[in-house]
């Protein structure tokens, strides 16, 4: 017998069923890309994960959150909290793999919305790394135009 538990290409049929879930239905589907999108656009890759790792991880958080407020929601309405059923529900929601989940999810972003906005993060003087949220432009050139508008340090260039 084997140990292989992974099923129609999932993890395991846990994964599986709640992937297919989330994707059957037209709004939750909807729900769940728009969230893998805003999810993306705001992660930042740290000195330990991608920015694509980073947008999983979140995004997995927050399935696997509101999946298991679902559940407990649906236990307590038929009065089954403390039961064998919750218990069964729990531990079928443990084997979820929302990783992979997730990152069915952030494969199908638009990753290159979010890049257009990335060049916002440069100097329009130097093209340098802006750091002033003022003036838009580096320390260099806030220092230098004491940080006037962008239309200001343009005109005096």
């Amino acid at each position: 017998m084997s140990n292989d538990k992974t099923y129609n290409g999932w993890t395991n049929y846990e994964t599986w069923n709640v992937n297919l879930w989330l994707d059957n239905d037209e709004g939750s589907q909807a729900y769940w890309q728009e969230a893998a999108q805003e999810v993306y656009n705001e992660a930042e890759a740290e000195s330990y994960q991608t920015r694509e790792q980073a947008a999983i991880n979140t995004l997995a958080a927050l399935i696997k959150e509101q999946i298991e407020e679902s559940a407990q929601e649906m236990l307590d309405s038929a009065n089954q909290s403390a039961s064998m059923f919750a218990d069964l529900l729990g531990a079928a929601i443990s084997e979820v793999n929302f990783y992979e989940i997730a990152e069915h999810y952030i494969e199908e972003v638009d990753k290159e919305e979010e890049k257009s906005d990335d060049e916002d993060d440069e100097c329009e003087t130097c093209f340098k790394p802006a750091t002033c949220d003022h003036c838009k432009s580096c320390d260099e050139c806030c220092a230098k135009y004491e940080c006037q508008t962008l239309e200001e340090i343009q005109a005096s260039v």
